[in-house]
């Protein structure tokens, strides 16, 4: 397997605790667009997108907005080939994820 360039994201010190759990919901919220996507529950789909898209603003990860900017457009043209694909790139992007506090 080949080795993942880190996706470095800088946040405050302050939030440092607040970062594990953070990171928890989210793979949480991948896994249940997930399953939304195969029960073609778009309904579900929009919310869950919109509450990453909120909280990955408020901690610092601003990828996290872009990411559910296009899974919201995919959504509501209900293209569920791109939307798996959006939802994989996410994965992705989680797994490779690194943060620094500074």
């Amino acid at each position: 397997m080949p080795l993942m360039t880190p996706m470095i994201v800088r946040v405050d010190p302050e939030l440092a605790e607040m970062i594990p759990r953070f990171r928890v919901n989210q793979r949480q919220a991948v896994a249940a667009m997930r399953h939304a996507l195969e029960a073609y529950d778009y309904t579900t789909l929009r919310q869950v997108s919109h509450q990453i898209k909120g909280t990955g603003g408020v901690y610092g990860f601003d990828a996290l907005m872009e990411f559910e900017s296009a899974i919201e457009y995919t959504v509501k043209a209900r293209d569920a080939l791109h939307l798996r694909q959006s939802l994989e790139a996410l994965g992705a992007y989680l797994d490779r994820l690194e943060v620094v506090y500074d």
